[in-house]
């Protein structure tokens, strides 16, 4: 069971269910949000369901508890700031909605280490836990069941009852820095990312709420109005000495904002660069590239 924030706006269905708070108050959502992130409720709800199908019906009937001013205040900090760290683990994605730099760059603003980020939020699910025991009354033999069983849980989720068709942005596969660092110049050369904020040109945009509306583009994207790194009529080409020579305009990119170039950056272009754009722009059978390849 893993229950995210649905930002405003977004459609759900019957293979992407959602829960809803009376009063519909950023407070009681994170408060929900722990919660039914919780150990405890994790561990309760196995009983009402089947091989990792997480029926509405079964989730509408678990018990919440009742409210606790203190627990309660604490419940939603720790919501939010664990909300707030997984999106930060997001900023290097490029097709993350979150996206900012490719992870070679990203440190250069400064707060980004993994490390830390993943043992923070080991530290905030303990918190939660921990309170959420207490709010469900768990016996100290109740909780080490509960813990233990985690494990179990977890191999049940993946053995094949998954849909095909799942969303499931965590299925992300980590990419190389040197692609993810080439991939972004491809970007920057057609006009689609911004090297300003590698450069520290243009300061990086404040970070939304939760529940806020996702945005037409991520933070990391050229906005609207601004000049492109190189103008062009929507076609770049392989072509050594053409004024839209694509291999060329990435080593500009990388040259403008201070990393070393690589010496096969052409034949990365030409062999390597379009296979993995498809594949990282497609999502089950749903293929979607921002840049297509065209030759005679």
């Amino acid at each position: 069971l893993s229950v995210r924030a649905l930002p405003a706006g977004c459609i759900f269905a019957d293979v992407g269910p959602s829960a809803f708070v009376a009063n519909d108050t950023n407070d009681d959502l994170l408060l929900l949000l722990a919660i039914c992130n919780s150990s405890a409720f994790r561990f309760m709800v196995r009983f009402l369901v089947s091989f990792g199908k997480y029926e509405v019906g079964a989730i509408q009937r678990m018990p919440v508890p009742k409210d606790d001013k203190k627990a309660r205040e604490e419940l939603v900090t720790l919501a939010f700031s664990a909300w707030s760290l997984k999106r930060k683990l997001d900023v290097t994605e490029e097709i993350s909605h979150a996206f900012e730099l490719p992870a070679v760059l990203r440190s250069r603003l400064g707060d980004y280490d993994p490390p830390a980020i993943q043992a923070e939020l080991t530290s905030i699910q303990f918190k939660i836990d921990a309170i959420a025991f207490d709010l469900y009354g768990f016996s100290d033999a109740d909780r080490s069941e509960a813990l233990a069983s985690q494990g179990s849980s977890s191999e049940e989720a993946t053995d094949g009852s998954r849909d095909d068709e799942s969303d499931d942005e965590e299925n992300v596969v980590p990419i190389d820095h040197t692609t993810g660092l080439l991939s972004w110049a491809v970007g920057v050369a057609f006009g689609r990312f911004d090297w300003r904020l590698a450069t520290g040109e243009r300061a990086t945009p404040a970070e939304p709420e939760p529940f806020d509306p996702l945005p037409a583009k991520s933070p990391g994207m050229l906005p609207d109005g601004a000049a492109t790194f190189h103008a062009h009529p929507g076609i770049l080409v392989d072509d050594h000495g053409h004024p839209h020579d694509l291999a060329r305009l990435i080593e500009e990119v990388l040259v403008r904002v201070e990393v070393p170039v690589p010496e096969d950056v052409r034949r990365w272009l030409q062999r390597d660069f379009f296979p993995f754009h498809l594949q990282r722009y497609s999502k089950s059978r749903r293929k979607a590239p921002i840049y297509w390849p065209l030759a005679t």
